[in-house]
């Protein structure tokens, strides 16, 4: 199903605001999950900036509908001013566009008063906690004494549970914090007012997600806070009182398990956080300040919702792992690259002594770091102004090893990075990061493949010169026949053969993804002593070529991650056969199923129906590796280095194969292809 969870992999204010305004510019559907006004998000779109506190911030695109989900715990007063706020900065606002789950629990100004009175009473223990009356609320919600937003159905009923409620806090105030009674009819009346304001927009959300998701709908999931202060597996006592990490959107939202099928971590590119607790790699002094800045900018690192400084430190990659771990990160958007310009170099802390023993992880989890020291590592910094800069290619050498650096050690690519605070400035690399063949294709084949040592790389000689590309029906009408197979087809595939030299590698790039109404296509001809790659989408055409003569058997390999993409598109590689007006197409769609087709004119004959494939993720993958070996009269198929499939025609001698997207529904698909490799494959001896 197509759910992306949005987490903050650090300890809040990574930045998840902007880039879940980025991300819903293509989703249906943007939701919050848990917590409560404690979380604060910045979005700023040209001269207008919105700082959104319960209300989900991509909200601010007309096409969407916000959900806060039965994980929150919602003040009436500040969600209402929220509302008039956007309301007259023109977005609209009324129940078709937001939606709030009836089981969401009410936070009333008992809770705030009940959280200012403990927080005092800790003295210098203190937790360091918003005083908004998060905890307290979450208190009532565990203890099956809360109000929740289904009671404002009923407004008068509504109103006599909130004076009760009020008089058994003024119990505790009194009796335990010696502290100020509230009046608990003026409340009980405001409260009535918020019901009869509120409840036209409560619903069952569990449900209306429920139902997009099956209608195809694409639905982002928006965190608060971050990793490290949730409530289990943050540096407690130090924490939020909620579940801000990935598995929390689906109990936060209602949702099943088999829901997700991308979780994006937003991390900054330095460490920060608010509040008491440990923290390995503080900084203080003139670093300090050049990393916080002085307030005086709305990106400066002083909290949305409180206004605090901020503590700042190098980025900890230590953390970083245990966040990757915990929420099952696919991939990583980095925040606030622009801020490190000009630092002569840049530490990053790789390990932890503990006791005098180094360690790469946490032995305990996060809750126990007094006392750990930081092991760095010191990379080059850059002195260039990167705020103009939107592709990869044009970031200073040292800022991309800094962000190669970072995937290296997380095994997890970074496919967003922003460089200055507006919406514009951000490059979308959405492109797994580069990795090396012998780790990709040769480890997983080890039981099938000789281990050959690779031949130094040659340099590919490119043109820019268009080839015109076949002209192929690649996807024939609906009169589709089911047929017996005409060649052997085989799922299981045994091979024996040699792998020779890299005779092309690639990263090519498609901005933001290659997105196609119907379908659209690439395709690499490997025929008449050359390579032709020709990549035909919208307002982009690449053509590479490189002179190999005699080129007969080849292996090639590409990698796919959808971005947008509903559970019945489909991608992948099609096989066109020298000669005929023939080709096989082979494919996964984005519930990870797997099928093969032979086309031929107008008619397609299933080889292989749609089967769950063991090789690729229920739901949408990040990122998938196809590959294709062919040689002597046969093709063999793989995913992620796992064998699929074995055809045998003996006209696929000499040929092309191609990469395709295929939108099935009425929404577009997204798919970014990349890292493409071919080799040549040796004769036998």
């Amino acid at each position: 199903m197509p759910l992306t969870v949005v987490v903050g992999a650090q300890w809040g204010d990574e930045g998840k605001g902007r880039i879940v305004d980025l991300l819903a510019a293509k989703a249906d559907i943007v939701a919050r999950y848990y917590g409560g006004d404690n979380a604060g998000h910045t979005v700023s779109v040209e001269q207008e900036i919105f700082k959104l506190h319960l209300l989900p911030s991509g909200v601010v695109h007309p096409h969407s509908t916000g959900l806060l989900g039965n994980g929150m715990v919602i003040n009436p007063a500040t969600l209402l001013n929220e509302m008039d706020r956007i309301r007259k900065a023109g977005v609209e606002v009324n129940p078709d566009r937001i939606k709030i789950s009836h089981a969401a629990h009410v936070i009333t100004p008992g809770h705030i008063a009940l959280d200012g009175a403990r927080e005092a009473a800790r003295g210098e223990g203190l937790i360091g906690t918003t005083k908004r009356g998060i905890g307290p609320a979450y208190n009532s919600k565990v203890t099956r004494s809360g109000l929740r937003m289904e009671d404002m159905l009923d407004p008068v009923y509504f109103r006599e549970a909130v004076s009760r409620h009020i008089d058994n806090v003024n119990h505790q105030l009194e009796k335990l914090y010696d502290a100020e009674a509230l009046d608990s009819e003026t409340i009980a009346a405001q409260y009535q007012d918020y019901a009869e304001k509120l409840g036209p927009y409560i619903i069952e959300v569990g449900e209306f997600a429920y139902q997009a998701l099956k209608e195809g709908s694409i639905i982002l999931a928006e965190g608060a806070q971050g990793t490290l202060l949730d409530l289990d597996h943050g540096t407690y006592p130090f924490v939020t009182s909620s579940t801000p990490t990935a598995p929390g959107a689906l109990v936060g939202l209602g949702l099943g398990i088999g829901s997700a099928n991308r979780v994006v971590g937003v991390v900054k590119a330095f460490q920060t956080r608010v509040g008491e607790g440990p923290f390995p790699t503080e900084l203080d002094g003139d670093m300090a300040v050049r990393l916080r800045g002085t307030g005086e900018n709305d990106w400066d690192e002083f909290g949305t919702t409180t206004g605090r400084p901020r503590r700042v430190g190098w980025l900890d990659i230590v953390l970083l792992r245990y966040a990757v771990r915990l929420n099952g990160i696919s991939d990583l958007a980095l925040t606030k690259l622009d801020i490190l310009s000009g630092l002569e170099s840049i530490k990053l802390c790789t390990g932890y002594r503990i006791n005098g023993k180094a360690t790469p992880t946490l032995p305990l989890g996060p809750s126990n770091l007094e006392g750990v020291e930081a092991i760095y590592e010191e990379v080059p910094g850059w002195q260039v102004d990167i705020t103009s800069i939107r592709t990869w290619k044009d970031l200073p050498d040292a800022a991309r090893e800094y962000v190669s650096r970072i995937e290296e050690l997380l095994s997890v690519p970074v496919k967003i990075i922003s460089v200055g605070p507006e919406r514009s400035q951000v490059i979308q690399r959405l492109t797994i990061m580069k990795r090396i063949w012998i780790f990709v294709l040769v480890v997983p084949l080890v039981a099938c493949l000789p281990v050959v040592t690779p031949t130094p790389e040659p340099t590919a000689s490119q043109t820019i010169t268009p080839t015109s590309s076949p002209t192929v029906e690649w996807f024939p009408p609906t009169s589709t026949i089911e047929s017996t197979p005409t060649v052997e087809i085989s799922p299981t595939p045994e091979i024996m053969a040699e792998l020779g030299e890299i005779i092309f590698k690639d990263d090519f790039e498609s901005g933001e993804g290659w997105t196609v109404p119907r379908s659209d296509r690439g395709e690499i001809n490997i025929a008449n002593g050359e390579i032709n790659i020709i990549i035909n989408e919208p307002g982009s055409f690449f053509v590479g070529t490189l002179e190999k003569p005699d080129l007969q058997d080849f292996y090639a390999e590409i990698s796919a991650s959808p971005i947008l993409c509903s559970p019945r598109d489909e991608y992948g590689f099609l096989f066109r056969v020298f000669g005929r007006n023939q080709y096989y197409r082979f494919s996964l769609n984005c519930d990870g199923q797997v099928r093969l087709d032979s086309i031929s004119g107008e008619t397609g004959t299933i080889l292989y129906p749609w089967t769950r494939s063991a090789s690729v993720p229920v739901g949408a993958p990040s990122i998938s590796t196809i590959a294709v070996l062919a040689v002597d009269d046969q093709i063999h198929v793989f995913i992620n280095g796992d064998p699929q499939f074995t055809v045998t025609d003996r006209q696929l001698l000499v040929g092309s194969f191609g990469v395709y997207a295929r939108s099935v529904g009425d929404t577009a698909v997204t798919i970014s292809f990349s890292d493409l490799i071919v080799r040549e494959v040796l004769p036998k001896e």
